[in-house]
């Protein structure tokens, strides 16, 4: 991936899948040793565009099942890595495919937890509104359903979706200095995981993605060794002083409202 310097409010993205390191991963590179050591693994849609790619996650995603780990599934819905669209589509976030959500659909009854965007949750549906698309979904895997909104945060979906989306467990948008876009989604993801599978805790979950996000912005700084509770603490005085401000300076990294009970 090139970040692109168009001018100071512009920065496109240039995806080159092409001879890269991690499209050469293949199933003879899945160690089940490795995998069974972990207590998730997170496969994503951008690997499910190259066959060798595939077959090594969906091997990943067994060698998870058989030893007990959870599988989170990240869309990273890309079109042109799909072939739908150019090198230089890079900021282009969807165009609507039949054939994609064909590959996806198989996934996503194996998985723990599903996370995308409004876009991304649309192609996984194969639906053209967000709210079509999570109970499309839902009618193919009980995984807890994140949607990002962008700087406004985002929506979690433990069970049965809402007829109004607004009516999941919204963890809204935390403000940060934005310094590059780059690696956001991985940011979310890894915080993510940390909530809400390692300390299993769902509602917690929606607080953990800032605490990921809060050095590289220079927002802050929390221990890595400081204790879970400390950290919501911390964190949730931050997000107080510091209202939500629905702009694009600010990254889509959220903090929960509702906190989690013993």
């Amino acid at each position: 991936m090139l970040l692109g310097i168009r001018d100071d409010k512009s920065f496109p993205l240039i995806f080159y899948r092409s001879d890269c390191a991690d499209a050469a991963l293949d199933e003879s590179d899945i160690n089940e040793k490795y995998i069974a050591s972990a207590k998730s693994i997170v496969v994503t849609g951008t690997h499910f565009a190259n066959v060798h790619n595939a077959a090594a996650q969906k091997k990943a995603m067994k060698l998870a099942k058989k030893h007990g780990a959870k599988i989170a599934f990240d869309i990273d819905y890309r079109p042109n890595l799909w072939g739908l669209a150019g090198h230089d589509a890079g900021e282009e976030r969807y165009i609507k495919s039949g054939d994609v959500t064909a590959h996806l659909t198989p996934i996503l009854g194996q998985c723990d937890l599903i996370v995308g965007t409004e876009e991304e949750v649309k192609i996984a549906g194969g639906e053209d509104t967000p709210l079509a698309a999570l109970k499309a979904i839902r009618e193919k895997s009980s995984a807890m359903i994140v949607m990002k909104w962008g700087p406004m945060g985002c929506v979690v979906f433990p069970g049965a979706i809402p007829e109004d989306i607004e009516k999941g467990l919204k963890g809204p948008g935390f403000p940060v200095e934005v310094y590059n876009v780059l690696g956001a989604g991985d940011a979310f993801m890894s915080g993510f995981c940390s909530g809400g599978f390692a300390m299993n805790r769902s509602k917690h979950a929606a607080l953990m993605p800032m605490r990921a996000a809060l050095s590289p912005s220079r927002a802050s700084y929390v221990p890595p060794n400081m204790q879970h509770s400390q950290k919501c603490s911390i964190l949730s005085k931050m997000a107080l002083k510091r209202p939500l401000c629905a702009t694009m300076r600010h990254s889509h990294i959220f903090i929960g409202q509702q906190r989690a009970t013993q």
